[in-house]
């Protein structure tokens, strides 16, 4: 049965996969991509890979979720805003630039603004 969002950025140096727990999607995901080409990263809940396997994990989100929402970014996220659910809702650069989605709240848009005013990471 498919769930819920899954999100998927693809940038030059890593697919960032976000997706709320799904043990089916976990299993899939970690037999097709080898731990060498994926971390995941506790504090924001998210799965780096790396882009050579970018494409293959987001068949594996379209495997389980019913709605993936994908998007390709030239710059590289750095940091990342996430929900209780999973979902991203916004991201910094490496650059500093950042992308705000849908639901951004007040404490993240803080946060945001605390770290471009230090002048990045």
């Amino acid at each position: 049965m498919r769930r819920r969002k899954a999100q998927i950025i693809h940038s030059p140096e890593v697919t960032v996969v976000a997706v709320p727990y799904h043990g089916g999607f976990v299993a899939e995901f970690k037999a097709r991509i080898p731990p060498s080409h994926r971390r995941w990263e506790p504090k924001t809940r998210v799965w780096l890979v790396s882009p050579e396997r970018g494409e293959e994990a987001a068949e594996v989100a379209r495997h389980h979720f019913r709605i993936v929402e994908e998007n390709r970014v030239e710059e590289t996220p750095a940091v990342f805003f996430t929900n209780g659910y999973g979902e991203i809702v916004a991201f910094i650069t490496r650059s500093g630039n950042y992308y705000e989605g849908v639901g951004l709240s007040a404490k993240i848009v803080r946060e945001i603004e605390e770290i471009l005013e230090k002048g990045g990471f």
